[in-house]
């Protein structure tokens, strides 16, 4: 399924706006826009222009707030609960601000499985207005935010597998910050609220002797990245005596340029859920409720559909349902008709199948009786008498029970049994005479016989 992440990165005399296409698990294509128009706005209107395909439902939007905006402060709390921390986290940040905590929208950086006791947590605070403002324009033209993060901590979700231990210099046209980062986490950072310049080069060398002040094993990676990275800066750096790395990225076979790195590191942040290393302003009061109204009218609109494909179903499977019960209706009759002109004796009719099979499996049984495919009933028995005329018995039963006889009576002695057997076998109406019991009786001197006659198919008598 083919899915867009946009990084918006706002300035206040650019935007640059970076779309990753993303078909599967496969990033295929990005897109890479700027506008310098005069303010947010006319920037976000060019922007929405020259984009290749409206902004649609599904697709996700970043974007971060400056730097300068927030109040970033690490605190303490002497319990673990993430629920717990939230509700403590305004009264804790509102002793350390210098505007009331009521102006403010308080959020922290998502926290990590933890076991029982203090735990510290790195909590931001951002004026209302300035989070208002920005949902405000991009709804107006169309582009909801899906997250508002802050810098500098957004480029760590498109640039974490770059950065594991050092310094991260990140200047552009409005601000420049100093990152110290351990194990892919910002763990302090400082703030010069203004480019990068030769006029402020000694904050740079202040903060940066003492970030390095930190790490004395091993020399000290500075990662920049950022519009205001200049080669007279990176050569600076050089001289003092630091490895200095400028961050790059390759998308899609695209070297992406470094004005827009942070847009990218946005674009990438809008395709995670919860990132560990990041802010989501977006929630709460400012949680991402527009979606669904945009959808309504979409949803009335394939009910209505979909209720009108069910009625034409209905009503044509009732259609369907009526035509064959016309037809069961019409082969009823004839059938009806058939099994009255069959059997005309015929007065009552409840069920003609059941009926007329019926009346056919007595037709069969007297057709056997009379006369079939093997010997009949009188044939054999004609024939069996003529096979016994010399032999004193009495017969008891005959049951003729196609394809086989059997017959029960008693004679004198076994040797009369025995003779019967070899009499009868030597009729070609029966292909096998089984003796299945013969005993002496109890009272008198005559035994008990029963014979099994098996039929002989299309024998006949002689």
């Amino acid at each position: 399924m083919a899915k867009r992440y946009f990084g918006l990165d706002i300035g206040p005399l650019s935007s640059y706006l970076a779309v990753l296409d993303i078909e599967g698990s496969e990033l295929k294509r990005v897109q890479l826009l700027e506008s310098h128009r005069h303010d947010l706005a006319a920037q976000l209107a060019e922007l929405t222009e020259n984009l290749s395909g409206d902004f649609k439902i599904g697709d996700r939007l970043a974007a971060a707030l400056p730097a300068k905006t927030a109040y970033i402060r690490e605190l303490e709390f002497p319990f673990s609960d993430n629920k717990k921390i939230m509700a403590a986290l305004p009264f804790a940040m509102s002793s350390q601000i210098p505007i009331p905590i009521d102006e403010c929208f308080t959020a922290s950086l998502p926290l990590k499985a933890r076991g029982k006791g203090p735990v510290k947590v790195t909590a931001a605070a951002v004026p209302k207005n300035r989070i208002q403002e920005i949902l405000d324009q991009t709804e107006n033209c169309g582009m909801p935010l899906h997250v508002l993060d802050l810098s500098p901590f957004v480029l760590l979700s498109g640039l974490g597998d770059q950065l594991s231990q050092g310094i991260l210099l990140a200047a552009n046209s409005h601000e420049t910050t100093l990152s110290v980062i351990h194990d892919g986490q910002i763990e302090d950072y400082r703030l010069l609220p203004q480019p990068l310049s030769e006029q402020n080069t000694f904050w740079l060398n202040r903060e940066l002797t003492q970030f390095s002040a930190r790490n004395t094993n091993q020399q000290t990676t500075i990662y920049c990245v950022g519009d205001a990275i200049t080669s007279d800066l990176t050569s600076h750096l050089f001289e003092l005596g630091y490895q200095v790395k400028e961050l790059t990225m390759v998308i899609a076979g695209e070297q992406i340029p470094m004005k827009y790195m942070q847009a990218v590191s946005l674009a990438f942040r809008a395709g995670k859920t919860k990132d560990l290393s990041s802010f989501n302003l977006r929630h709460g009061s400012f949680a991402l409720k527009g979606e669904w109204q945009k959808l309504k009218k979409s949803l009335w609109c394939t009910a209505i559909l979909g209720l009108a494909t069910v009625a034409i179903l209905v009503s044509s499977a009732a259609t369907r349902y009526q035509t064959q019960l016309n037809q069961v209706d019409k082969l009823q009759q004839q059938i009806v008709q058939i099994y009255r002109d069959t059997f005309p004796n015929a007065t009552t009719i409840v069920d003609v199948p059941l009926q007329m099979q019926s009346a056919i499996n007595e037709l069969r049984e007297k057709n056997s009786m009379v006369g079939s495919m093997g010997p009949d009933v009188l044939t054999v028995l004609k024939a069996f008498s003529e096979q016994i005329e010399t032999i004193a018995m009495q017969v008891d039963e005959f049951n003729y029970a196609p394809p086989e006889v059997r017959v029960s009576g008693s004679t004198s002695s076994f040797e009369a049994v025995n003779q019967l057997s070899e009499q009868l076998s030597a009729s070609p109406l029966f292909s096998k005479v089984q003796v299945a019991d013969a005993q002496m009786a109890l009272r008198g001197n005559k035994i008990n016989f029963r014979l099994i006659l098996s039929l002989a198919q299309g024998g006949s008598a002689q």
